[in-house]
């Protein structure tokens, strides 16, 4: 999955679903966006924002559906691909603030890919709003 110029990759097992839904489907309250999912309402981040990148605003949003086995979180992205199997490196120091970036792989493409670990980014989804209430 890619948002901005940046691509991610996530354990196929932490995604539940892909969805394509018009943009007036995700609604805002109290500052954070949440998606009606078949009655269940689940939140949502813009994996852009999340990072420091910009989201190119879209009529349509991609929303891949991540779970840790009890909470569902959707992740906003631009684009997404196929399943694919890739090989994981670890990283250098440098992320290690990050707990939710696990590894990285070089993509077909060359591209650098970024792991994100499911569990730890919506461990840190869910701290964060604990904060700010």
């Amino acid at each position: 999955m890619e948002t901005s110029d940046q691509a991610f990759f996530i354990d196929v097992n932490q995604v539940l679903e892909v969805l394509k839904v018009p943009r007036r489907e995700v609604f805002k309250r109290r500052g954070r966006f949440f998606y009606n999912l078949r009655g269940e309402t689940i939140g949502i981040i813009f994996l852009a924002e999340l990072y420091g990148t910009t989201f190119k605003k879209r009529d349509h949003l991609g929303i891949v559906v991540i779970t840790d086995g009890r909470t569902k979180l959707g992740l906003i992205v631009e684009r997404w691909s196929v399943e694919q199997e890739v090989l994981v490196e670890l990283l250098a120091d440098i992320f290690l603030g990050q707990k939710e970036i696990s590894g990285a792989a070089v993509m077909e493409n060359g591209q650098i890919s970024l792991r994100l670990d499911g569990v730890a980014l919506i461990k840190r989804v869910l701290q964060a709003g604990e904060q700010e209430e």
